[in-house]
């Protein structure tokens, strides 16, 4: 087994990828909190990732999940009868 290496929080293979519950949490206490979802979605990543106490990984995906949100409701929107259409 390695040392641990001084200055490094953790050794060893690090988790890139939140689970979807952490994701869906994450969403989820945007949505309670008072800063909002906006905040989540356009604050400092490292000031977000501290407010909710997760990682930034974390961040990123869920930041991600919403744009894929947006982007579907958005073309859902162009072709429902009186949408904007492609722009």
């Amino acid at each position: 087994m390695s040392e641990p290496i001084p200055g490094v929080l953790f050794h060893g293979a690090a988790r890139s990828a939140p689970s979807e519950k952490e994701v869906d949490d994450l969403i989820a206490a945007a949505s309670a909190h008072p800063l909002g979802v906006r905040f989540l979605v356009e604050g400092h990543l490292g000031s977000v990732a501290t407010t909710f106490r997760t990682h930034a990984f974390t961040v990123d995906a869920a930041r991600e999940r919403l744009r894929q949100r947006l982007r579907e409701r958005l073309a859902h929107d162009a072709h429902e009868p009186g949408g904007t259409g492609p722009r």
